[in-house]
């Protein structure tokens, strides 16, 4: 049994053809991860600068008891209008 050169022919046709496809898919592939890659250090980006918003709004917020306590204080002081006012 021996292969025609014919045959070579097409084995050789094929092999080609494979090597193309096999290319173009890495290709892609390295695109697809490039892109993501991108992707990740935009999203990164975006959580350090949303990490940063948080803590400074964390800085300035009150806290709930001070808050409750100027609330009571001024509902004390409005009744305390109102009953004087009457």
């Amino acid at each position: 049994m021996t292969a025609s050169s014919d045959d070579l022919h097409r084995v050789a046709l094929a092999m080609e053809t494979l090597n193309g496809t096999v290319q173009t898919g890495f290709a892609t592939v390295r695109g697809d991860i490039n892109l993501l890659a991108r992707a990740e250090r935009q999203n990164g980006e975006d959580i350090d600068k949303l990490d940063s918003r948080v803590g400074k709004l964390e800085e300035r917020r009150w806290p709930v008891q001070i808050t409750q306590g100027v609330m009571s204080v001024a509902a004390v002081a409005i009744a305390g209008y109102a009953a004087i006012g009457r």
